[in-house]
């Protein structure tokens, strides 16, 4: 009977050996280069809809306010769980009733079914999508606008997003692990790097209200960061078959927050929900995006130096590495986003580029927002910006080694 731990090998086995050796394994097949297996094509195209319905759905409230449940954004959030849990219980249907033998090697069973790792996690993510929907209906019903991104109800819907990405990302990634062509490997690998970037993407909307241009002159913003983001490019480092995975990551997240802050406020819109503090005829797009690109080079750079000369089974890995790589985001992020922040918040990044003046209508004009200001959130909790920074780069290394870990699992999912 197959279970979720016999995905790992055993500690001192190699991935190769174990892929080799473990009598249902012989039976996966190599990934052909020719053609891409349709659920990973409706994998793609489930994480982009949520993703860009994420988005636009905090566009919308910025801009409009709360009209219907059934808007556009809503739709297109819903869509893609609805698309991921649909393809992934195809899947896990298939292989346990009528799989070939190819199929069912390449499985775990859970509860007497059979389906890959990323179906099972894609099915429990559109269903935590699922229960959140009426939750949230009912919450805006009783409570009106949401105060803070994270309510209750979105923290369930969250789950379920990170639940249909990441069953997402799993099943490109065992396909990248599968695979035995280089042109294969850099293919999935392009994909795994894509849908990394939705996650990161997914992180930062999540911590918007820390990461806010208002906020990052204060060291709230780099802690966060470094908590939230470290891991996400230290795994994919590791796992990914790219050259520059980490930096291939943070490319996907700035490209994609960036469309829809060039898109977005394309389409006309005014408030439908008091109060109204600002004149808003379009839709208000997101901050632009963070810096991340700077600290992902950075982190590529170490690795690659680690690796360098290693049998593949000894990747980096350590606390010592970790610190490394926590200082080394810290530092890079800093210097890239700091100067970058400055810009967002002059006049010269009032423009369609950059949206620094991209504010919502409930927001007064008397804000820090409003005034264009950093927030003296230091000052206000009574420490300093070097304390918070020293802190970040702790925090950064703590985020790096679970990164290494996770990215040390990630190598050897071939399910």
């Amino acid at each position: 009977m197959s279970s979720l731990s016999r995905l790992v090998p055993s500690p001192g086995v190699s991935v190769e050996a174990t892929a080799l050796s473990a009598p249902r394994a012989q039976s996966i097949p190599s990934t052909r280069a020719a053609a891409l297996p349709w659920y990973v094509l409706t994998a793609l195209g489930a994480a982009t809809s949520i993703i860009v319905g994420v988005i636009w759905d905090i566009s919308w409230h910025r801009s409009i306010g709360r009209d219907t449940f059934w808007t556009p954004a809503h739709l297109a959030i819903y869509l893609g769980g609805l698309l991921g849990g649909a393809v992934a219980g195809v899947r896990i249907l298939r292989t346990t009733f009528g799989g070939s033998a190819e199929a069912r090697a390449a499985s775990v069973t859970v509860l007497g079914f059979r389906g890959p790792l990323g179906a099972w996690v894609s099915v429990w993510g559109a269903g935590a999508m699922l229960v959140s929907a009426p939750f949230d209906d009912w919450w805006h019903n009783a409570y009106g606008l949401d105060v803070k991104i994270l309510s209750p109800p979105h923290t369930v819907l969250a789950f379920g997003i990170y639940g249909i990405g990441l069953g997402a990302m799993l099943t490109v990634l065992a396909e990248q692990n599968r695979a035995t062509s280089p042109e294969a490997r850099r293919r999935f690998g392009v994909m795994f790097a894509y849908l990394a970037g939705v996650l990161v993407t997914m992180a930062a909307v999540f911590v918007t209200e820390y990461v806010y241009r208002t906020l990052l002159h204060s060291s709230i913003a780099y802690r966060v960061s470094a908590l939230v983001f470290p891991i996400f490019l230290v795994a994919v480092s590791r796992a990914s078959s790219l050259r520059w995975p980490a930096t291939a990551t943070a490319a996907a997240y700035m490209l994609i927050t960036a469309v829809m802050v060039w898109v977005l406020p394309l389409f006309p819109a005014e408030p439908k929900l008091g109060p109204i503090y600002q004149h808003v005829t379009r839709m208000v797009p997101p901050d632009f995006p963070l810096a991340l690109v700077a600290p992902a080079a950075a982190i590529d750079v170490l690795m690659r130096r680690r690796r360098a000369g290693l049998p593949d089974e000894a990747a980096p890995g350590g606390w010592a590495v970790a610190a490394v790589l926590g200082a080394l985001f810290v530092a890079a992020f800093v210097a890239a986003q700091w100067p970058l922040a400055g810009l967002l918040l002059s006049p010269y990044g009032r423009n369609w580029f950059f949206a620094g003046d991209n504010i919502g209508y409930s927001v007064p004009s008397s804000s820090y927002t409003g005034r264009n200001q950093f927030f003296p959130w230091d000052e206000r909790h009574g420490t300093t910006l070097w304390i918070g920074l020293l802190q970040a780069a702790v925090i950064a290394a703590v985020s790096a080694r679970l990164g290494l870990s996770w990215g040390g699992w990630l190598r050897r999912v071939r399910r």
